[in-house]
């Protein structure tokens, strides 16, 4: 089952899915962005490395194969668009929005939108509830048996599950955050107990 990450360009959803850490779009959602109405056409002029076939699941659940494309056939696709070039137009956007925000964002952060810095209008509740816990992790990694054969106290479990509940921390923020207590950065870890948590 592929992961679906959506990107949304002036209300419009990109649909995108990780193959070996690289982005790969659905071809049909770049090809509404950028007003060409046959995608099938538009793709068939990519190289075969440009493009690919991915089963996703559609809205009600069912299994659907579903035309994807690399960074370099949206490009291709962009570059091709009559009114990429041209200001104002909606094809502009997409590109400049494309090639100026989402594409550095994933280079440098490995995913769009790159986890917000922490605000400075933050409320008092979550940095004192950050302070707790930090404290809390500190206390936790000076007793390192907690974690046995790379498998998580439940300790930690309930630390991360009152930052779900309390925070509207991402979750590469909270796995920052536990970090020094577990002994390693673990995103994956903090996503999977975000989704046992709801």
């Amino acid at each position: 089952m592929n992961e679906i990450i959506p990107f949304s360009f002036e209300g419009a959803e990109i649909r995108t899915v990780y193959r070996n850490d690289d982005p790969w779009f659905v071809a049909i959602d770049v090809c509404k962005a950028l007003g060409i109405g046959n995608p099938r056409k538009a793709i068939q002029v990519l190289d075969d490395d440009e493009k690919d076939d991915v089963t996703l699941s559609d809205a009600i659940g069912r299994q659907q194969e579903t035309n994807i494309i690399n960074e370099s056939g949206l490009y291709i696709l962009i570059l091709r668009s009559r009114n990429a070039l041209k200001p104002d137009t909606l094809q502009h956007r997409f590109r400049k929005w494309v090639t100026n925000e989402v594409l550095p964002a994933i280079r440098k952060t490995g995913a769009y939108p790159p986890a917000p810095p922490p605000s400075s209008t933050q409320n008092n509740d979550q940095q004192e509830l950050i302070e707790a816990l930090r404290d809390k992790i500190a206390l936790l990694e000076e007793n390192r048996s907690l974690v046995k054969d790379r498998r998580i106290s439940s300790t930690f479990v309930g630390v991360a599950r009152q930052l779900f509940e309390k925070t509207d921390f991402s979750d590469d923020t909270i796995a920052e955050i536990l970090a020094p207590g577990i002994g390693t950065l673990m995103p994956e870890w903090v996503t999977w107990q975000r989704r046992q948590h709801h």
